[in-house]
């Protein structure tokens, strides 16, 4: 094996959740999507011609003679108009009414309640108009704009709860099958569900393990990191234990499958359970309505008795109470709010948040504390090479010894091995090495042999204390605790690298975490907005350590950080999760806003409300300020609509206010409420 070409490495096959796409699913999802589509292009357009003759009614009546009953092109403009309002409920409406039916049944009252009822008030007060002959302002346009805004919310709504149950679909697949070696030495691939304690289960270089259970037999790297948070990959060997969701790194490995439930079900299920929790705004907006709508519809039937009965006038009464529908338009909550989310959301993506969920940014501007992941989150997943230290017999060589390190590392595809890349070996000594052949030996290093222009060969021994051998580990730890840096060395360590050249200690490496270059600024950021802030990793090597100056808490178990976060909750506090991992889906689904890396696993991204798009976490403290600026907008807003509200009823039921003025507060309201959510949402830092 003399080049990188002759030392293959077979790496884990990632699940279509985790970077690859599921495709029945995405050509069901294509298919829908354009669909809707398409029925709001149409709707919309619609909304366009009905305006367009709803113009040509009211122009008529005041620039010309009016077009009558006994005109035929009188009956074909309110007959197109009419038309045209019931294509869009056929189009886009069905849902609508099916929620707001479904909810009446329950007798349960909802934001489509209202949906419903200014849509159908519109229509009502529109169709009594046109068949009254005499003229008048129509109001069909406002049926198919207030269906398409609460078709599109619930799109939204779905798309992301859809894309993230099938990333929990996809990634059960992946892990979903097992080979099951027979007494008679065949390998037999069965679903998991079918595996008993009693078999053994194969796992190839490179494999996926799909079992929670103990080694039998093989040894080798576990890239566990999606399971624990532990950045590197671990040696395991018989007796160790192995979760299903992690990979053997280049190990063959028989196992011995546990009895029960997969601790990667169980956050899956997690996942699926937090998913089916209503929104935020949901619950804001279905309080409002539960005694909002009831108030409107009394006051309506109130003003249409009392028109009736007191002033012996029932269309006036009707005419009345169609005003008082329309004037109590939801436009705060169906328009002026979507607005104000959109907005926000276009506003978060140029920050570098892309989210997934409206709910993100009331959840971020109600936070009370942000906690934080460590490994792929605050830290890098690859680590950096802290000191090399080198052993007496080599010191003046230590050149020689820094080219053979990188020479050999080079060929080789291992975090670890990557960390050697910032080895300073001059081109010169790197030059004279002629030809290097590498050996992988799984769970410890790497055997080499090196030639250089002199044809002297060297053989080395790169990896764990085990490979090397216990007397030249004991030796080269001697060198590094006697070395003028070995406190500071041994303080940040977080893995112990040792090499022997023919033999003989040559060197030991200390490799550590690298932490972001703006993770100490993010945290001062946040606290400045006054967030607390704390750090939950599966990486026991952080005990007892602050990281990034944040209190940590280390060692976890993806169930315990997830209960760390149910912890805060029940003390009152809202919570923000950012993290990385499969073994971060719990805790993300359990918290209260979820962020996720944009580099982290496919789960991770659907677990959350919001995905980080680039490398950096300074968006954070940004993207709450911005949040919280919208939230702000939205509940004066929300104070506002209430207020013109009020007064427009009043007016409506006293008979003061004509559905034309009703319309035309409406439209007025709509625009001041939605200019305001817009603008709040702009005015936050690029």
């Amino acid at each position: 094996m003399g080049s990188c070409c002759s030392v293959p490495e077979k790496k884990p096959v990632a699940p279509a959740c985790c970077g690859g796409k599921s495709g029945v699913a995405d050509e069901v999802d294509s298919s829908s999507g354009d669909a809707f589509r398409w029925r709001l292009l149409v709707c919309l357009a619609l909304v366009g011609l009905i305006m367009a003759g709803a113009m040509h009614v009211n122009e008529s009546g005041e620039h010309g003679a009016p077009l009558t009953d006994a005109s035929p092109a009188y009956w074909w403009l309110h007959g197109g108009m009419i038309a045209a309002g019931l294509a869009s409920v056929a189009l886009l409406g069905v849902e609508l009414f099916k929620e707001a039916a479904k909810a009446w049944l329950r007798l349960n009252i909802t934001v489509e309640s209202l949906f419903v009822a200014s849509a159908v008030g519109a229509f009502v007060t529109s169709v009594l108009t046109s068949l009254s002959g005499r003229g008048g302002a129509v109001y069909y346009d406002t049926v198919p704009l207030v269906i398409a805004i609460y078709a599109v919310g619930r799109r939204i709504g779905a798309y992301s709860r859809d894309k993230a149950l099938a990333a929990v679909a996809d990634l059960r697949r992946a892990f979903d099958l097992a080979i099951v070696l027979k007494p008679d030495g065949t390998q037999t691939p069965t679903p998991v569900s079918e595996v008993t304690s009693h078999d053994t289960v194969v796992v190839a270089p490179g494999g996926a393990i799909p079992v929670d259970g103990v080694i039998l037999d093989g040894r080798g790297y576990i890239l566990e990191s999606a399971m624990t948070g532990e950045a590197l990959p671990v040696p395991r060997g018989p007796g160790d234990l192995v979760s299903a969701g992690t990979y053997s790194r280049d190990g063959a490995l028989l196992i011995r499958p546990n009895a029960g439930l997969r601790r990667l079900d169980a956050i899956l299920a997690a996942v699926e359970q937090a998913k089916a929790t209503p929104s935020r705004y949901q619950e804001k907006a279905d309080a409002v309505i539960r005694w909002f709508f009831p108030l409107v519809m009394i006051l309506a039937v109130a003003t249409f008795a009392g028109w009736a009965l007191l002033a012996r006038s029932p269309g006036a009464g009707i005419h009345h109470a169609m005003a008082v529908l329309l004037v109590a338009c939801p436009c705060a909550l169906g328009l002026a709010t979507p607005i104000a989310i959109w907005s926000g959301l276009h506003k978060l993506s140029r920050l570098g948040l892309v989210s997934k969920h409206a709910d993100l940014i009331g959840r971020l501007a109600a936070a009370d504390r942000v906690v934080f992941d460590k490994t792929g989150t605050l830290s890098h997943t690859d680590l950096a090479l802290e000191a090399v230290f080198v052993a007496p017999g080599f010191e003046d060589k230590a050149g020689r010894v820094y080219a053979l390190l990188r020479a050999v590392q080079a060929l080789v595809n291992h975090p670890v091995a990557r960390a050697f890349a910032a080895l300073g070996a001059s081109l010169y000594e790197l030059e004279r090495l002629t030809g290097v052949e590498v050996t992988v030996v799984p769970g410890a290093g790497i055997r080499a042999k090196v030639t250089d222009d002199c044809g002297d060969t060297h053989n080395l021994l790169i990896g764990e204390a085990s490979l090397v051998g216990e007397a030249c580990a004991r030796a080269l730890d001697t060198v590094e605790r006697g070395s003028r840096n070995s406190e500071r060395g041994t303080q940040d360590a977080k893995k112990r690298i040792y090499a022997s050249i023919d033999g003989r200690p040559a060197a030991l490496a200390l490799l550590k975490e690298s932490f972001r270059d703006d993770a100490d600024r993010v945290l001062r950021d946040l606290e400045a907005l006054g967030l607390k802030t704390a750090v939950l990793t599966g990486d026991a090597n952080a005990r007892g350590r602050s990281v990034a100056g944040a209190a940590t808490e280390a060692g976890l178990t993806p169930a315990e950080k997830a209960g760390r976060i149910a912890d805060w909750k029940s003390e009152g506090e809202t919570v923000v999760f950012v993290g990385d991992g499969l073994n971060d889906a719990a805790a993300l689904a359990g918290a209260d806003a979820a962020i996720a890396m944009g580099a982290g696993t496919d789960l991770a991204r659907s677990a959350a409300h919001g995905v980080l798009t680039g490398d950096s976490l300074t968006t954070l403290p940004k993207a709450v300020a911005l949040c919280r600026r919208i939230d702000r907008a939205l509940h004066i807003n929300l104070l506002w609509a209430a207020a013109y509200n009020i007064a427009g009823i009043a007016l409506a039921a006293a008979g003061k206010l004509t559905p034309v003025w009703a319309a035309v507060i409406m439209v007025v309201s709509s625009a001041v409420v939605s200019w305001r959510a817009a603008r709040a949402a702009g005015m936050g830092e690029d």
